[in-house]
């Protein structure tokens, strides 16, 4: 194992992570957005971070960050899917964000008249 990352990085990155987690259970519960974004969202986490901390093992003289980008550079599958994993996550974030807006715009319109 080479160099690792500042503690503070994990802590945004694992922070993430469970927000995220925690945001895609509260919101296959109470079917906020399509029920099957937010379940997909809950599997696709724990995969993503074992995947991610399985491959990072046999890094050398790399952090994860230059690891991951000089895997991806190379075309090894691992990265590719994480990457394909961490946009299907924001893309969950934007459906989530819309739906809270489309919620109060409603709320509102419902107030007025």
């Amino acid at each position: 194992m080479g160099p690792t990352l500042d503690t503070w990085i994990w802590v945004i990155y694992y922070g993430f992570f469970f927000i995220t987690f925690i945001a895609a259970i509260v919101a296959s519960v109470e079917n906020l957005i399509k029920r099957r974004y937010s379940v997909m969202t809950i599997l696709l986490i724990p995969i993503f971070i074992v995947m991610v901390a399985l491959n990072s093992m046999n890094r050398l003289d790399q952090n994860e960050w230059e690891y991951w980008l000089t895997s991806l550079l190379r075309g090894e599958l691992w990265s590719w899917i994480c990457l394909l994993m961490i946009l299907y996550i924001f893309f969950w974030w934007m459906l989530m964000i819309q739906w809270r807006f489309n919620k109060k715009d409603k709320e509102i319109k419902n107030r007025s008249m």
